[in-house]
Formats: structure tokens, C-alpha cells, sequence
């Protein structure tokens, strides 16, 4: 009786199962072992429609892996659309996790910390200088009459909207995607600390609170005179008086003031909207993107008599109810800063 009647497997048959499993065993071994690229990660940039076979052979050019055929090969078998973006690889990822991570689009973030009272031409740079977006497309959509409109905003630039704090943001990651990560940042947080429910229940505008936060953000350097210095900025609008911010100035000036530790009079007279010492009231939009304490400062200014602040070097103010305290602090403090630069 033959080993097939008898119910044993055809030699023929075991010999295929054999060559199936070398052939399992070589694609588990190309498709799972990794291949060596040194000690750090390494970047590479996948084109937009780029074909597979293009991919394979940047990857093996950058030492990402160890030959075009076992790519291929366990590409075939994962049936893989590979997505563009940069793409940071690692030292311990084999055929199959690359082609995951080409598939899934798992493509490298950056960290972006946007500091408190940072302008959006400031945010713009942190992101040009990451490769993220361009800073004239990111201005430019920041100032896009049709897309503010569309996000609901009050003003003309998303000024004031971006709120400092720290995101993730992939390389060529669109200037909408990231304004409307940024703006819904923001609304979270006020809704979260009641900011526009406060402003209805006391029939305040927000987009007024806001333009002023912005005036004290770049103001105050002491957390503790927050809402002095709001304070002082309200008595000055009630009063009818100019608010004289020289943060609007520097606003205006912008990088021609740059570095600058001090105005002089010429700076002071620039024609400006945003110039407060030439126009009463708060300017066109916010000077920058505030904090939520400064945004609170604003919503709850001190109740005060003063109508005066001026800097005194070391990051406090001296408060003044009367324009001759004013002028006598700035005596004081500019005769304190000749004695300590030496002149005596």
C-alpha cells in the first residue's frame, strides 16, 4: 500500500510545505530584522507622489534599510500606499515598522512653545525656523479677511487669538490647520475659566478685554501688578486720557525698534494707529497673544487711583495717582540708573 492510501502526506506535498516555510522563514527574517544605521535617528523627506520604488531607493541611499529587493518584497506582501512628510527612522526599525510608519503617515512633530505675549510675526519665525510653514503664509492667513470671518473672530488678524502654549506640528502641516488648532486652543481655555460668560454677565466685549490683556502682557513684568497696571489703563479711558503705552509704539514700529531698550521722542511720534500716544482708546487689535493670567488681569482690573506707572529697571513699576508723582518718579529713577551705570 502507497504512503498516500495510506493517509500520510505525498512527498511531493511535503516538499512544497518545506520550500513555503524557507520562503516564510527568509520574509519574517528581511521583513523583521532590523538593519544597523548607527546610533541616532536619521530624517528623511518623502515626496508627494513619489513612486514605491523611489522610496525604496532614497531609504537605501540614507541607510534606512538593508536592500531595495526586501523592501519590495515585504511591501508586496503589507500592500502599502506610502504618505509624503518627513519621516524620522530609528536605529531598531525593521522593513515591516517603516512601511507602517510610511503607510500610517506617522510622520515626525515638532515642538512648538509660543511664549506668553509672543506676536503672531514672532510665532510666524518659530514656525519658519522649524520648517513648518513659511512666515509669509502664515502671516498672510493670519490676516485673511475671509478666513477670520469664517473662525468668527472679532477684529481683522487672529492677533490675540493664538494662544501661548506648546503644540505639535508636523513639517508642511497647512497655515489653516494651524490657526484653527491654535484659535480652538484658545476658546477651550476661556470657556474653561468662564472668560466669556463673565464678560456677558458684566456686558463687557470680550474683543476689548482681550486688546487690553495684550497691552498688559507686554507691560507687566511682575506677575503681582497684572492687574494694577489693567487698573491703570481703565482709570485712563474713563478719564478720557491717552493711554501712552509704549508697548503700542514698539507694535508699531516693530523690527526697526528691535532690541531697543528705550523710545526716544522721534519713536513716539510715529503715525500709527497703534501709536497710544497720539490716539485715545485701545488699539486696533491686540499688540500680541496674551496669557490667561493677563487675560484675567484685564477681565478684573485693581480697583486704584493710580493713573501713572513707569518702569523702574528691575522689572517693577512706580505708581503715580498725579501727573507731578509721575513726573517726580521718573526723576528718581532716571538719576537711580545714572548713579549705577557709574556717573556720579
Amino acid at each position: 500500500m502507497t504512503e498516500s492510501k495510506k493517509g500520510g502526506i505525498p512527498p511531493y506535498l511535503k516538499k512544497l510545505l518545506l520550500a513555503l516555510a524557507a520562503v516564510f522563514a527568509v520574509f519574517a527574517w528581511i521583513s523583521l530584522i532590523p538593519h544597523r544605521l548607527g546610533n541616532s535617528p536619521k530624517l528623511v523627506t518623502i515626496d508627494r507622489g513619489m513612486p514605491a520604488g523611489s522610496v525604496a531607493e532614497l531609504l537605501k541611499e540614507n541607510g534606512i534599510i538593508g536592500d531595495i529587493f526586501s523592501f519590495k518584497l515585504t511591501r508586496l506582501f503589507r500592500g502599502a500606499i506610502f504618505k509624503s512628510g518627513n519621516y524620522e527612522f530609528s536605529p531598531s526599525m525593521n522593513n515591516w515598522k517603516i512601511i507602517s510608519m510610511l503607510v500610517s503617515g506617522k510622520v515626525k512633530q515638532y515642538k512648538i512653545t509660543v511664549p506668553e505675549g509672543f506676536t503672531a510675526k514672532q510665532i510666524a519665525r518659530l514656525l519658519a525656523a522649524q520648517r513648518i510653514t513659511t512666515e509669509a503664509a502664515f502671516l498672510k492667513k493670519c490676516a485673511d479677511n475671509v478666513f477670520v470671518r469664517k473662525n468668527k473672530l472679532e477684529g481683522r488678524t487672529f492677533e490675540g487669538y493664538l494662544f501661548p502654549e506648546t503644540y505639535l506640528f508636523s513639517a508642511n502641516t497647512q497655515e489653516e490647520e494651524i490657526l484653527r488648532i491654535m484659535r480652538a486652543n484658545f476658546n477651550a481655555v476661556m470657556e474653561k475659566n468662564g472668560v466669556y460668560r463673565k464678560c456677558e454677565e458684566r456686558k463687557l466685549r470680550f474683543y476689548d478685554v482681550l486688546r487690553l490683556a495684550s497691552l498688559v502682557e507686554r507691560e507687566a513684568e511682575k506677575p503681582s501688578e497684572r492687574a494694577l497696571i489693567a487698573g491703570v489703563f481703565m482709570n485712563r479711558l474713563k478719564s478720557g486720557m491717552k493711554l501712552e503705552s509704549c508697548a503700542t509704539v514698539y507694535f508699531a514700529l516693530g523690527d526697526r525698534v528691535k532690541g531697543k531698550p528705550r523710545l526716544s521722542f522721534r519713536d513716539l511720534e510715529v503715525e500709527s494707529g497703534y501709536n497710544t500716544y497720539r490716539y485715545h482708546g485701545l488699539p486696533p487689535t491686540p499688540i500680541c497673544n496674551p496669557g490667561l493670567a493677563s487675560i484675567l488681569a484685564a477681565l478684573d482690573p485693581a480697583e486704584t487711583k493710580f493713573k501713572f506707572f513707569v518702569a523702574k529697571g528691575d522689572g517693577s513699576h512706580e505708581f503715580s495717582e498725579t501727573f507731578g508723582q509721575h513726573a517726580a518718579a521718573k526723576k528718581k529713577i532716571e538719576k537711580q540708573e545714572y548713579v549705577n551705570s557709574g556717573n556720579k
